[in-house]
């Protein structure tokens, strides 16, 4: 490819575009280009992927669109669909001469981009907008184009009409020797597919939501776990719903996640099936909040006011963590994986344990209440134990530094006003929980 017809994508739009792939867990990198040889999304390449994105795409569709859009496109990789295609033309090319190996060859595709389609609505939660976004594509691609792995590709009418919830033709059946042969190839290709499928979004076994009556009592921050038992006991409504959603702070909510009956607290138990991970947790109480609390919403991205996390004139200095490192906080280690702003009667304490700095990032947004952007390209975990003072620290009764000058001082990094784009979640309806 001539560099003159394609370029490296804008820098935010490749930071939004890691940000995406982290949440669908495409665990390769992944690189945005910006090309003239391409009129829709598309995906080249499969142990080094590379998304094409059309020139004048950027500007001639709305930010939440293309967002979605590139959630489809992280959906083939995450498949690995880019490979999965080239073995099936290798098969189609072997077996030419039957008519059924292109009959199911045709379905296999349409498949294809229907789980992506899946994903991509996960993702955006908004499938009239992503409906949107593929009809703009269509208007605007020559006729004589069609990308093996694009956003646009099988049967737009049809992909837009199950995305709106409607029912569409069925394709026409094949009969005789030729309707057995396809249903043989159909089954061997879903097995062989199955893996790779989205499934359904989990949701607990069984919970209970009680309006919580005592007017004192621990709050956690996280749901605690006993094996597959989940307790979170004097919780409010939005606090479950920061969690369930991954909310850094209040500038992440545009909407009243406060009931009419007002500042609730709850006790809530549950029972998981297996041992869900944080992200599988966290979209079980997406489940429960939906279907307790009749919460509707969606997401949408929106350019504000906060800073760039960068590494300092002299570069950063900060220690990695090694497998037998231990972050102490009050006596007791703080636990691989977490990073936390403690209260302290010498100040504030920023600490990690084997934490990344993209979690330092979010517990330094959670302080400003305004979004921290991790610009620094350091990958790996670290250890830290940072000291500072709150910033109403106007009685002088703590020696520290502000939260910036602490972070530069003493971890070698540095923050810097910038806009940047946050994911807003934004609350279009919420009652008060069902009964159990």
């Amino acid at each position: 490819m001539r560099s003159t017809r394609v370029r490296p994508a804008p820098t935010e739009w490749q930071h939004t575009l890691d940000e995406l792939s982290q949440r669908i867990r495409v665990s390769r990198p992944v690189k945005l280009l910006i090309s003239a040889l391409v009129q829709v999304p598309t995906v080249v390449g499969w142990l080094r992927p590379v998304v094409l994105l059309p020139i004048g795409a950027l500007a001639g569709l709305p930010t939440d669109q293309i967002e979605a859009l590139l959630a489809h496109e992280l959906a083939h990789i995450r498949r690995h669909d880019y490979l999965i295609n080239i073995l099936q033309s290798i098969a189609e090319a072997l077996l030419f001469y039957h008519p059924a190996v292109w009959w199911i060859s045709k379905h296999i595709r349409h498949e294809r981009e229907l789980c992506c389609d899946d994903i991509a609505v996960a993702v955006s939660g908004d499938p009239l907008n992503y409906a949107r976004a593929l009809a703009d594509l269509e208007s605007h691609r020559p006729a004589h184009l069609n990308p093996a792995l694009a956003a646009n590709g099988g049967s737009l009418r049809d992909r837009i009409a199950r995305l709106l919830g409607q029912s569409s033709p069925s394709s026409r059946a094949i009969p005789g020797a030729g309707l057995i042969a396809a249903a043989v190839f159909i089954v061997a290709a879903a097995w062989s597919l199955h893996g790779q499928a989205p499934s359904p979004r989990p949701s607990f076994e069984v919970a209970s939501v009680k309006l919580n009556q005592e007017t004192a009592g621990r709050t956690y921050i996280v749901p605690q776990r006993s094996g597959n038992r989940i307790t979170w006991p004097n919780v409010t409504l939005a606090q479950l719903a920061w969690y369930a959603y991954h909310i850094v702070g209040p500038f992440q909510v545009s909407g009243n996640l406060q009931l009419a009956a007002g500042h609730n607290w709850y006790d809530v138990e549950a029972v998981a099936a297996g041992s869900p991970d944080d992200a599988e947790l966290r979209l079980m109480f997406q489940t429960l909040l939906e279907d307790r609390f009749k919460l509707r919403s969606h997401r949408e991205t929106r350019e504000l006011p906060g800073f760039d996390l960068v590494a300092g004139k002299n570069g950063p200095k900060l220690k990695a963590s090694t497998p037998d490192s231990s972050v102490d906080v009050g006596g007791a280690p703080l636990g691989a994986g977490r990073c936390i702003i403690m209260v302290n009667t010498d100040g504030l304490h920023l600490v990690g344990q084997a934490a990344s700095i993209e979690q330092m990032a979010g517990s330094v947004s959670r302080r400003l209440d305004a979004p921290v952007r991790d610009r620094t390209g350091l990958t790996g975990l670290f250890d830290f134990n940072v000291l500072f003072s709150p910033d109403d620290n106007s009685s002088g009764t703590s020696s520290a530094p502000d939260v910036r000058t602490a972070l530069q001082e003493k971890l070698g990094l540095k923050l810097e006003p910038s806009k940047v784009p946050v994911e807003i979640l934004v609350v279009e309806h919420v009652e008060n929980p069902t009964g159990n």
